[in-house]
């Protein structure tokens, strides 16, 4: 799959088509040996990890040759974008509060409808929002199973980075763990793509879980790129100085305010250049606490951010426990 065709496959046609909940569906595609459908909420034009994962998953499905995938993510109306063996549904959703460009995923009549339509050997919820409920009814019904990938940590999001959180901020973490408890019945397994989230969550009483590393895309993040230093160095006019890349979602939970106010230190210290590659809801709020000459932001740049990233120096991650990062030298 072309990074022109995953453009056009994973963005909201511009018009509306006809509601899912009323009308006929699209017939399913090829048959295949398997056909998987991912379910997620953090899914926007602009998003982050969990968008690239079901990019990068639509371009093995479409080279395989035997799978077949759907997937069903919020967008702002009802519409279908498909390749030979990749259909992605948007149903129309509200936005969420605070956190562009995601939206809700509201329309469990529609979600049943292309669930029964699909007929998928196997669901994947990728968010744990109102995804799995959207699904749990009619995968039973259809004796099809469930898996939960766990993408997001929202107890730590919860808490907060201190190290004393309030008495508010353990009592939502407390909650939302019980809330997780409660949806894993619904899940076959849960796949995880680190040891450390496979201790954290048997810790916690959610022990069936498969633990499956991510990867890195070898065609970018590779050598044979760095001819290309020089041009990503003028355009940021970083000349012969260190570069520090960001390259990921300007939000709470990602702690760039952190990098943010350590920066003039270490720019002082270094003479580096600060690249943010990435966007998000806090990325006018801080642009404006924390000017500096020696910070670019770039914005959302797809898969230009790996290209940026991949000339980096020093890969930048201020968040306060690690996690998935991964690195290839």
């Amino acid at each position: 799959m072309s990074p022109e065709l995953a453009e056009q496959l994973f963005t909201a046609p511009r018009s509306t088509v006809t509601p899912f909940a009323s009308h006929p569906l699209p017939r399913p595609q090829a048959r295949a040996a398997r056909t998987v459908l991912d379910v997620s909420e953090f899914f926007g034009g602009s998003s982050g990890g969990v968008r690239t994962y079901l990019i990068e998953k639509a371009r093995y499905v479409e080279r395989s040759g035997h799978i077949r995938q759907a997937i069903l993510v919020p967008g702002p109306w009802d519409a279908v974008t498909q390749s030979e063996r990749v259909r992605c549904y948007w149903l129309g959703g509200p936005r969420v509060p605070g956190q562009a460009p995601y939206r809700f995923l509201l329309d469990m009549k529609s979600s049943r409808r292309i669930l029964a339509s699909e007929r998928p050997d196997v669901v994947e919820v990728g968010s744990p929002g109102f995804a799995p409920w959207h699904v749990a009814a009619a995968s039973r019904r259809l004796g099809i199973p469930i898996l939960s990938f766990f993408h997001s940590h929202v107890p730590r999001l919860l808490a907060g980075s201190s190290s004393a959180p309030t008495a508010l901020r353990r009592a939502s973490a407390s909650l939302a763990w019980r809330y997780l408890r409660r949806i894993d019945r619904l899940f076959a397994r849960t796949i995880v793509s680190s040891r450390y989230s496979a201790a954290e969550l048997a810790a916690a009483g959610i022990d069936r879980t498969a633990y499956v590393p991510l990867g890195v895309d070898l065609d970018q993040f590779n050598p044979r790129r760095r001819e290309a230093v020089g041009a990503v160095r003028a355009q940021l006019a970083a000349d012969d100085r260190p570069l520090v890349v960001y390259a990921g979602r300007v939000a709470t939970e990602k702690r760039v305010d952190v990098l943010l106010r350590a920066w003039p230190r270490m720019s002082r210290r270094t003479g580096a250049i600060l690249v943010i590659a990435g966007d998000g809801p806090l990325r006018p709020v801080l642009q404006r606490l924390y000017p500096h000459p020696d910070i670019r932001w770039l914005g959302h740049l797809g898969r230009r951010r790996q290209r940026a990233a991949s000339r980096a120096s020093f890969a930048a991650r201020p968040r306060r426990v690690p996690r998935e990062c991964l690195a290839a030298r």
